[in-house]
């Protein structure tokens, strides 16, 4: 069994659940109205262009909302006692940076299926993860490369 494969099993084992809510969608062309380079929300572009389809402050028209369980493993990343020896990691990125996360979480899965599940890919605002009945969002995410990805989330509830 390849380590990957040992990581997977581990959290299939011991991970603890949450629920992961994203939406995808066609850009909205008011993310591109003043610079295409730089894609951003632009209600001129709405107040304009009213006939419009509104995509409601989230830059995606024609959206589809989709909720996977996954698991991983979560905890706050003042305790000093993950058992993940992540603390001296978080206590060394920029000042006050690690303190702002109200939730740390890493190695996901897809529970449906047992695969990687990787947040990168959602990494946007309108992406919510539900954890022990608290909504959060992601703030930042740290590649660590071997172990798939660090997130530190931010508490909306």
């Amino acid at each position: 069994m390849t380590q990957q494969e040992e990581y997977i099993l581990e959290i299939i084992r011991n991970g603890m659940s949450a629920t992961f809510t994203y939406k995808t969608g066609t850009q909205c062309p008011c993310m591109i109205y003043r610079d295409a380079n730089n894609p951003k929300y632009d209600q001129e572009y709405h107040d304009i262009f009213t006939t419009a389809e509104q995509c409601n402050k989230t830059g995606l028209i024609g959206v589809t909302t989709t909720t996977k369980t996954i698991k991983g493993f979560f905890f706050d990343p003042e305790s000093q006692s993950t058992g993940f020896g992540v603390s001296d990691f978080f206590r060394n990125t920029p000042v006050g940076e690690w303190k702002s996360y109200q939730l740390v979480g890493m190695g996901f899965i897809n529970t449906a299926d047992n695969s990687y599940f990787n947040l990168k890919t959602y990494e946007k605002e309108y992406n919510i993860l539900t954890y022990n009945s608290e909504t959060f969002r992601i703030k930042r995410i740290y590649d660590l490369h071997n172990f798939g990805l660090m997130v530190g989330f931010e508490r909306l509830s």
